[in-house]
């Protein structure tokens, strides 16, 4: 087995308040060689990373938010991806959301969908399912897949009741 160690250097800025939230990050500014093996002269050399992010919080009345999203990635040599996300949000506990993935082939609008089925128990207890199936050719070899987020958050009473992760829009 072999090891090898990096330098590496990225760049970010996150902006927000209590209607939006803006974002751009480059995690890797220096661009690291990577030996493929100590037998062969092959050398793999990270790509660069480009993340844009843009969010709103929205109140549709008394009980109704919705927190539309959208982050854009761009990689070096590669194609742009753009994720759109909505999320309803129900007297703050049920979270209901939609996202849709651009990319993959040029036959295709949309890369995948995403439906997002969440609900917070307490003020620090939110756990989510979301189920995964893609637009393209590989549908043929993949059912898509399901994911679930368990949240746990430190609460001190300093803190304000809410705090919003742009991780989870």
């Amino acid at each position: 087995k072999r090891t090898q160690s990096v330098f590496n250097v990225g760049f970010g800025f996150y902006l927000h308040n209590k209607i939006y939230d803006i974002g751009v990050s480059i995690p890797r500014l220096a661009k690291a060689g990577i030996d493929a093996s100590s037998e062969s002269n092959e050398q793999a050399t990270e790509a660069r990373h480009i993340y844009g992010f843009f969010g709103l919080r929205l109140s549709l009345g008394d009980f109704w938010k919705v927190h539309p999203a959208t982050i854009i990635k761009i990689p070096e040599n590669g194609p742009l991806d753009i994720d759109i996300q909505s999320n309803f949000i129900y007297n703050d506990q049920v979270h209901m959301g939609m996202n849709i993935r651009t990319g993959g082939t040029q036959e295709t609008l949309f890369e995948s969908m995403a439906v997002i089925l969440g609900f917070n128990f307490t003020p620090s207890i939110f756990a989510a399912l979301s189920y995964d199936f893609t637009t393209t050719a590989i549908r043929e070899y993949e059912d898509g897949s399901f994911e679930i987020l368990i949240k746990y958050s430190f609460l001190k009473n300093k803190l304000p009741k809410h705090i919003q992760n742009p991780r989870y829009y």
